[in-house]
């Protein structure tokens, strides 16, 4: 057995390995045999590394991302350098959709920006109009007038009665459906809200407290459902794959590997959702196409979830669509009931 001796440049600067004059990189950890000096780089470099492993394994699984049963084969099989952890691919995922949501959703400031601009276009035909009435004008004057009000102040409302409605609750608890002043809105707290408008009950506070939440930070708001949703998605794909061992038993394949299918197959939705956001953002800006084409995007994923199975069970055609459509309806029934859950909790934390 051949004894390394210890010089000033065959050890590891990180975990301080002995290792042969002619290696590039330690035997023990993997890092470079020289390390540069600390740079800007080497530090953005390292972080991303760190976090999504951006590096040979990143590149070969986001290449055969759309093809998890190949993916989860070869994980099975062994070849784990070569890929991703799929509970990393999983999450790295994740955080693309969250990014990409937090993207396309960034309505918040437009949304306060133009309800501000109301407030401020309605006080100010208020002022317009008390001044106008100070002044005792001729028939010609007021035409001038009336024309001058028409241009600056067409289709304002009065701040007493521009108000803005509840179109959306994360409130299950309550029938309760709030309605405020936009000045109201701007000017007051939530519990200056509360008293003003007589909301007692704690559902009912409970649901204004998130409309007014809702309305002043549309963003951090969608932010925070989408945060509470998520954890409905890890016991689903729990039980879920629980389901796929039950239904191929007879396969003996262990329950781990339905898991890693399922979290790979999740992976590939989380990406589909961001692609077809970012179409809808850039490509087809229109409110309506999610309305006219989603049903056609369901059935792109019911398809490839199909495929999926079918590629990776080898069983015939029939058995794998009878199986594909149990699990299809349980596992919407498996979202329904976790999104119920979120959703009772959202209605007690927000």
């Amino acid at each position: 057995m051949v004894v390394l001796e210890r010089t000033k440049n065959n050890y590891c600067l990180n975990c301080d390995e002995v290792f042969a004059s002619d290696a590039k990189y330690c035997h023990q950890c993997g890092q470079t045999k020289k390390a540069s000096n600390l740079s800007f780089l080497d530090i953005v470099q390292n972080f991303t590394g760190s976090i999504f492993n951006l590096e040979g394994s990143a590149i070969q699984t986001f290449k055969y991302i759309w093809h998890p049963a190949y993916l989860t084969r070869a994980y099975v099989a062994g070849r784990r350098k070569s890929f991703l952890n799929p509970a990393r691919l999983f999450f790295v995922s994740l955080v693309i959709f969250f990014a990409t949501i937090s993207f396309v959703s960034d309505t918040s400031n437009d949304f306060m920006k133009n309800m501000y601009e109301d407030y401020f276009r309605s006080t100010g035909m208020v002022e317009f109009d008390e001044i106008s009435s100070e002044f005792c004008p001729g028939e010609s004057e007021s035409i001038a007038i009336d024309s001058i009000r028409a241009r600056l102040y067409d289709n304002t409302i009065h701040p007493d009665f521009d108000t803005l409605e509840s179109n959306f609750s994360m409130s299950l608890l309550s029938d309760f459906e709030p309605r405020v002043l936009k000045k109201d809105l701007i000017d007051l707290s939530v519990d200056s809200i509360q008293t003003k408008y007589g909301v007692e009950g704690f559902l009912d506070q409970q649901k204004m407290r998130q409309f007014v939440k809702t309305n002043k930070n549309t963003e951090g708001s969608i932010k925070f459902i989408l945060s509470k949703i998520f954890w409905g998605f890890v016991p689903a794909i729990l039980i879920f794959s629980l389901l796929l061992s039950m239904f191929y038993y007879r396969s003996k394949i262990h329950y781990l590997e339905h898991l890693v299918l399922t979290a790979n197959i999740h992976s590939v939705f989380f990406q589909v959702i961001c692609v077809v956001l970012l179409f809808q953002e850039f490509i087809a800006p229109v409110e309506s196409w999610m309305d006219e084409n989603g049903q056609f995007v369901i059935m792109i994923i019911g398809f490839f979830v199909l495929w999926t199975m079918f590629n990776y069970y080898k069983q015939n055609r029939s058995k794998t669509i009878l199986k594909f459509s149990i699990l299809s309806v349980s596992y919407l029934f498996i979202l329904a009931f976790f999104a119920v859950i979120s959703a009772v909790i959202i209605s007690f934390t927000f």
